[in-house]
């Protein structure tokens, strides 16, 4: 195995630190783009059932 430098081993680690915050954020954002689509598909099925009961209801 090659010894590293202290220097290699430090950069190695930030990046190592900065991969795993970037990995969160991209989780993070997954989540809140998940949890929007599905609030979207909740009211469209929302104002379908009451159009089903009122055809006056205008869906977008």
């Amino acid at each position: 195995m090659v010894k590293q430098k202290p220097d290699q081993h430090y950069q190695l680690k930030s990046l190592n630190h900065r991969f795993v915050d970037n990995t969160s954020a991209l989780r993070s954002m997954i989540k809140a783009v998940n949890e929007t689509v599905v609030l979207k598909i909740a009211a469209q099925l929302m104002c379908r059932f009451k159009q089903q009961n009122d055809k006056k209801t205008l869906c977008p």
